[in-house]
């Protein structure tokens, strides 16, 4: 997968690309908008031009809520591996 068609703003930073499956990834960014500083958690696709961008499926957050939401993640990593679910085989969804 090739990288954005654009450089990031000054202040933008792409934390992270998790691999989604063979033409998408899960983008974990840094960014602001209208002067609100923000964490950026969203699917890019690949288009036919090879180029990732980014679709209306993510979530995005305050970065002064990042505590929160890092908290209640873990909890979930928690209460997925007390339930088995991260000792098995991932299910494609429907």
């Amino acid at each position: 997968m090739s990288a954005p068609s654009h450089p990031a703003a000054p202040d933008e930073r792409t934390v992270a690309d998790i691999p989604k499956n063979a033409s998408s990834v899960t983008r974990v960014r840094l960014c602001t908008y209208q002067g609100a500083r923000l964490c950026d958690a969203r699917v890019y696709v690949q288009g036919d031009d090879q180029v990732l961008k980014p679709s209306k499926k993510g979530l995005c957050v305050r970065v002064d809520q990042l505590a929160p939401l890092i908290t209640a993640l873990e909890q979930a990593q928690m209460f997925a591996r007390q339930m088995g679910w991260l000792d098995q085989p991932q299910r494609k969804a429907a």
